[in-house]
């Protein structure tokens, strides 16, 4: 109720900011850049986060598209996945890039997604009058599932073993 208001939906944009100053703080710690603390680091990583944004609508795009051609569908899908890996595994290889600096640019563009998906939120009906909001819907979606995974892949993975069941019933 408080982003009903233009203040509300101000004061909420603000506040989604410390999710940037964030991946910020992750991007000038990577290896990759070496000693450049220029802007230019930080623009680089929106960039890099730009091009998550486009694979993300290739696959959801290609989804709705291509529904009666599902062999098209999964080639497009598995073609992007691929030119995605050799991407990054290029990448690992010319450049100063480094598996911790993947984990840790990971760890960076999460809580930036969550930034842009709080400030979709709070000015909803301009993000609808434009468009954007099935997208925003869908990142949602995208979020839940992974969060989801995050939080309950541990304890189905425990729930295997039979040491576990034995701690439930104590």
């Amino acid at each position: 109720s408080h982003i009903g208001t233009l203040s509300g939906r101000m004061v909420e944009t603000i506040l989604s900011l410390r999710f940037f100053i964030f991946q910020y703080g992750i991007v000038y710690k990577l290896n990759v850049h070496g000693s450049d603390t220029s802007f230019a680091v930080y623009g680089w990583s929106w960039a890099a986060f730009a091009v998550i944004l486009v694979i993300f609508k290739v696959f959801a795009f290609i989804q709705k598209i291509a529904v009666s051609f599902r062999l098209v569908r999964r080639f497009i899908q598995g073609l992007a996945l691929l030119v995605s890996l050799a991407g990054i595994i290029v990448a690992v290889v010319l450049t100063e890039l480094s598996v911790q600096d993947i984990f840790a640019s990971v760890l960076a563009f999460l809580p930036t997604g969550w930034g842009i998906l709080s400030i979709a939120c709070a000015w909803k009906p301009p993000i609808k009058r434009i468009g954007m909001w099935e997208s925003v819907r869908s990142l949602a979606r995208l979020y839940d599932a992974g969060m989801g995974m995050l939080i309950f892949l541990p304890s189905a993975f425990l729930s295997l073993f039979p040491f576990v069941s034995t701690f439930k019933h104590v």
